[in-house]
C-alpha cells in the first residue's frame, strides 16, 4: 500500500503538495492499515460466531449441560427400575408375611403416604421446559420412594415384632406340600369330577407314586390314622392353636 497519495496545500505556491514517506514511516503504516483491519475482521467473526454457535464458554457449558441431562435420564430409568421393585416388595409384603403372620394388608394409598397430585417445584421453571420437566420429575418421585421406604421399613418392623410374638405358632402352622408329587386341584370352587358341575373343593389334590414319602405340613401329633369312609385311610395331625390336618389317602388304578 503506497503512501504517494496524501498531500498537503501550500500556501505560498497555492498548490497541492504530495507527502513524501521514507521507507520505514511506509513499513509502519502498511502494518498499522493491516493490525487494525485484522482487528476489525476478528472482532466481526467473533461475534457473528457468537451469535450462532456461541463463545467457547458457552460451547463447554452447553456440552456439560447435555451430559447432566443425559446422566438425569439414565437416572429416571434407575428410578422407575427401583419404584418397580419396591412395588414387588410390597406385594409380597401384604401378600405372604403380612397373610401369614396375621396382620392387616397395608392399602396401596396407605403405602403412597399422601403423594402424587401436581408437580411443583417452580425454582426449576427457570430452565428450559424438558430440562424443567425432568427436574420436577426426579424431585418428586425420590421424594415419593423416600416415604414409600420409609413405610416400608415400619412394615418389617411390624412383621419382625409378630415373628417374634407368634414364632411357636409359626411353626405349627401347615404350610409345606405333604408329598414332592404335582398339584392336581386346590381349595375352593371346581368342577367336580363325578358329578359335572361347579362344587367347592375342601382341599388339595397332589399325585405322587405308591411308597412315596409324607410329611407333616407343620410341627404338631398324629391324632388319628384309619379308614373313614369315601376319604380311605386318613392321617389326622393336630398342630395345636386349632389347627388340624388331615391327608387322605386313595389309590386310583
Amino acid at each position: 500500500m503506497s503512501l504517494n497519495n496524501h498531500y498537503y496545500y501550500d500556501e505560498e505556491s497555492c498548490e497541492f503538495i504530495p507527502i513524501k514517506y521514507n521507507k520505514a514511516e511506509q513499513v509502519i503504516y502498511n502494518l498499522s492499515v493491516w493490525i487494525l483491519t485484522g482487528v476489525v475482521l476478528s472482532g466481526l467473526g467473533i461475534i457473528i460466531l457468537s451469535s450462532y454457535i456461541g463463545t467457547p464458554a458457552e460451547l463447554a457449558l452447553k456440552a456439560e449441560n447435555e451430559v447432566l441431562f443425559k446422566q438425569l435420564e439414565t437416572t429416571k430409568t434407575s428410578m422407575i427400575e427401583i419404584d418397580n421393585q419396591l412395588k414387588s416388595i410390597a406385594e409380597s409384603d401384604n401378600e405372604v408375611y403380612r397373610s401369614v403372620l396375621g396382620l392387616d394388608e397395608i392399602s396401596t394409598d396407605e403405602r403412597e403416604a399422601g403423594t402424587g397430585g401436581a408437580i411443583t417445584n417452580p425454582e426449576f421453571d427457570v430452565y428450559n421446559q424438558t430440562s424443567a420437566e425432568l427436574l420436577k420429575w426426579t424431585s418428586a418421585k425420590i421424594d415419593n420412594l423416600e416415604r414409600r421406604v420409609s413405610i416400608q421399613k415400619i412394615s418389617f418392623e411390624e412383621l419382625k415384632q409378630a415373628y417374634n410374638t407368634n414364632k411357636e405358632k409359626l411353626q405349627h402352622l401347615p404350610a409345606i406340600k405333604p408329598t414332592s408329587g404335582i398339584l392336581l386341584s386346590s381349595f375352593g370352587m371346581r368342577e367336580h369330577p363325578v358329578l359335572g358341575y361347579s362344587r367347592r373343593h375342601g382341599g388339595a389334590d397332589f399325585r405322587a407314586d405308591i411308597g412315596s414319602p409324607v410329611y407333616s405340613t407343620a410341627n404338631g401329633k398324629v391324632r388319628y390314622t384309619g379308614l373313614r369312609g369315601t376319604l380311605g385311610r386318613i392321617i389326622v395331625i393336630d398342630h395345636g392353636f386349632g389347627l388340624n390336618t388331615l391327608c387322605s389317602f386313595i389309590y386310583c388304578s
